[in-house]
């Protein structure tokens, strides 16, 4: 299965979890510094990197500074200059983290956090 068709399937699976609603305060965030305005799609952008955070946690333990880099984007002067990479905002990282702890997918420990064996499941049941 590919990347893009798997994202979409554990998209569709998190939209049924109840307590994995999007915050009510995410309506008016940008995603970081690098973007002018926030997602058109509040719901989707939510479960999408709800989804791309299990992702990126089962190939081994993150922090959130590092998840920030990883979600960052350019960003290029007003005068013509060069692009610089600018991170993510982090507080749309922590706040999807720790819900996904909240349900059981994700725990943490002292180099980041994980997925749990629940979350490997489900990545795995995903797969098939």
């Amino acid at each position: 299965m590919k990347q893009s068709d798997l994202m979409t399937v554990a998209r569709a699976e998190l939209e049924k979890l109840p307590e994995l609603k999007p915050p009510d305060w995410l309506m008016h965030v940008k995603t970081g510094l690098g973007k002018e305005r926030r997602p058109d799609n509040i719901a989707d952008f939510w479960y999408s990197r709800c989804a791309s955070l299990l992702f990126a946690l089962s190939h081994g333990a993150s922090g959130v500074q590092a998840l920030r880099n990883k979600y960052g984007s350019k960003q290029k002067h007003t005068r013509g200059g060069k692009f610089h990479h600018k991170k993510a905002g982090g507080k749309i990282i922590r706040t999807a983290l720790q819900m996904l702890e909240k349900i059981g997918f994700v725990e943490k420990e002292k180099n980041g956090r994980v997925l749990t064996s629940k979350g490997q499941s489900f990545i795995n049941k995903l797969k098939r």
